[in-house]
């Protein structure tokens, strides 16, 4: 499994830009071999978790059953990007087109193998300030699909999925609903950065952040973090500075950095450490 976290983000006017952060851990539950004995659970924490389309201003998340989501993923990016006259097409007729490859793509695949697996897209429609979200859910038998609504528990417009969804939310209230910067985006990037340090957070999550963007204009951004002092990118660990050139890059305050020096690029917003309201 893994730990999708979505939220959108507002400027003093309107809905300026949509997220997806999550963790880069990859698990494989291997508990006994032929001769019965037990292993412990197997992780690689440098799993790609997070995609954008180049020519349709949609983001896209999964987490569950990885073989399935991320070739269904790959290969719908390259489809559709391929495609002419793509900004005439608006969110819902976006998603409409992407289900219908799912659907396709389930009735071909072998049932015995697939596993249960959560998809998330996030999209702006052709109105630049408005966005949307859709879920996407295959658990065993049903696919389970809706336009999903904002997680009033967290931070204003969150979205949680994945197996570490109970703990993140149980970590981020008791840390961080009571400091001032709740109901920001550096408050749930922060508080991801932190819980996946967290010695507490569910096993099946871990590795680095990744994280994706899309805003009012443009198309999708990949984001470079920085996590535990290091570079990476959608989970992968980057020492190439040439690498790092043309990505946007964010530190675990969810401050825009430099990625050679590790700081604040000229007139960045600081956020500094979260401080705790008190009762």
């Amino acid at each position: 499994m893994t730990l999708v976290l979505s939220w959108l983000a507002r400027d003093s006017r309107k809905v300026s830009a949509a997220y997806i952060a999550s963790d880069s851990r990859i698990s494989w539950d291997l508990t006994t071999n032929s001769r019965g004995l037990e292993f412990a659970p197997i992780a690689w924490d440098s799993g790609r978790k997070l995609f954008v389309f180049r020519n349709y201003p949609d983001i896209v998340a999964y987490c569950g059953d990885v073989l399935f989501p991320t070739q269904l993923i790959t290969q719908a990016i390259d489809i559709f990007d391929m495609r002419v006259n793509s900004s005439s097409i608006d969110f819902p007729e976006r998603i409409s087109q992407f289900t219908s490859l799912l659907k396709e793509q389930l009735n071909r695949y072998p049932t015995d193998l697939l596993g249960k697996f959560e998809i998330l897209i996030a999209g702006r429609y052709l109105d630049a300030y408005q966005f949307g979200r859709y879920y996407l859910k295959w658990d065993s038998k049903v696919l389970i699909e809706s336009y999903l609504s904002e997680n009033a528990l967290l931070f204003e417009t969150a979205i949680i999925l994945g197996s570490g969804k109970s703990s993140f939310e149980a970590f981020y209230v008791s840390r961080f609903s009571k400091s001032d910067m709740h109901n920001f985006s550096r408050a749930g990037f922060s508080a991801l950065s932190d819980y996946l340090k967290w010695d507490g957070k569910e096993k099946h999550c871990g590795g680095a952040t990744q994280l994706v963007s899309i805003f009012n204009q443009g198309q999708p951004k990949v984001i470079g973090t920085i996590f535990g002092n290091e570079r990476y990118i959608l989970g992968s660990r980057v020492d190439n500075f040439s690498i790092t050139e043309g990505f946007d890059w964010r530190d675990e305050l969810f401050q825009r950095i430099q990625p050679n020096k590790l700081a604040l690029i000229e007139n960045a917003q600081q956020h500094g450490l979260l401080k705790i309201k008190k009762s």
